[in-house]
């Protein structure tokens, strides 16, 4: 009997052992052959009460995959390198997601580094940076509207009032508003989140970074936004900025109020959204930064070009963000001139 029961244990050791190494070389094999690559870097965030998350301050924070990733904030969790805004006679806030971040580049290539640069540089025989405008990069990954308006009112407190709000949207923000309101966004794994911050939750967060794990979470998180967005469904009809147009008309209400110019974009020219914002905002005297209409005339002389990023971190090319820059800045120049 006892040499049953030892063969028994040792057979039952033997299954772990087993199942421990198939383990670890479907692991081995996933981050050699198949790795998820995200597109951000996760360490750069923390837990936010209001927001879900936000950036953290005063990062540099650099990581390599299929691409280079650079995230710099200053001391309130901007994306800038400026830490003082005092000096400038002008204010500029843009707010979004990624596609304001600069997510897919490095930091010296999202377009409000580059509409700073417009707005302070003139006279393109000078390399002098006059502070004319200083412009905020608000953007965060996979912010909607009213996550950005939150935001917007937090900086508002802590810098210097804006003069101007620049809104970027994208395709995924009124779903972003939806799963925001629901909760979803304030149980992201993120330093400091109450949620995974308890000392029992270590080890799961160390198991969270396999790429077995990743692939789990990526399911699970799949199914939860599905279960949240599935009342939205009758809505597929109606293009997604057509589904804000009450945020778009509250931003636009409480900037008049407080004698604050909007302009307004989308970040998909393709979509139905940018042709119906578009049309809303001509029809309604709002400023639209139309940076389609320069990026095809410029790529009518250089068909090569691609506009989308061809690794793992996607999103727009450094030239359309320029363009992007370019389009908002002719907008902020009419009101100089009006």
């Amino acid at each position: 009997m006892t040499i049953a029961k030892n063969i028994m244990k040792i057979k039952n050791i033997g299954i772990v052992v087993i199942f421990f190494i198939i383990i670890m070389m479907l692991e081995l094999g996933l981050r050699i052959s198949f790795p998820v690559k995200y597109a951000d870097i996760t360490s750069s965030y923390e837990y936010s009460e209001t927001l879900g998350y936000k950036f953290k301050s005063n990062i540099f924070n650099v990581e390599s995959t299929d691409h280079y990733k650079e995230d710099i904030t200053n001391s309130i969790g901007l994306v800038n390198i400026e830490e003082n805004f005092l000096d400038f006679s002008n204010i500029v806030y843009t707010i979004g997601d990624s596609y304001t971040k600069g997510t897919g580049l490095m930091f010296d290539s999202s377009y409000p580094f580059y509409l700073s640069l417009f707005l302070n540089n003139e006279n393109k025989l000078s390399t002098h940076f006059e502070k004319n405008y200083g412009v905020l990069n608000l953007g965060t990954p996979g912010y909607g509207l009213k996550q950005s308006k939150i935001r917007m009112d937090e900086i508002k407190n802590k810098s210097k009032i804006p003069d101007i709000v620049c809104y970027l949207g994208s395709e995924n923000d009124y779903h972003d508003d939806l799963l925001f309101q629901s909760g979803y966004k304030h149980k992201h794994l993120v330093h400091r989140s109450p949620y995974w911050d308890k000392w029992y939750m270590k080890p799961f967060l160390i198991v969270s970074k396999t790429q077995i794990m990743s692939r789990i979470k990526i399911l699970i998180s799949w199914i939860r936004q599905e279960k949240i967005l599935e009342k939205t469904k009758n809505k597929n009809h109606i293009s997604n900025s057509q589904k804000m147009l009450a945020d778009f008309s509250n931003l636009i209400k409480s900037n008049n109020k407080n004698n604050i110019k909007t302009i307004l974009s989308w970040s998909d020219p393709s979509s139905n959204s940018y042709n119906w914002l578009k049309n809303y905002c001509r029809e309604n005297k709002i400023p639209f930064a139309d940076w389609n209409k320069i990026a095809q005339d410029y790529k009518s002389k250089f068909s090569t070009l691609n506009e989308k990023n061809a690794h793992s971190g996607g999103h727009k090319r450094s030239w359309i963000n320029y363009m992007i820059a370019l389009a908002f800045f002719n907008e902020i120049k009419n009101f100089e001139v009006n």
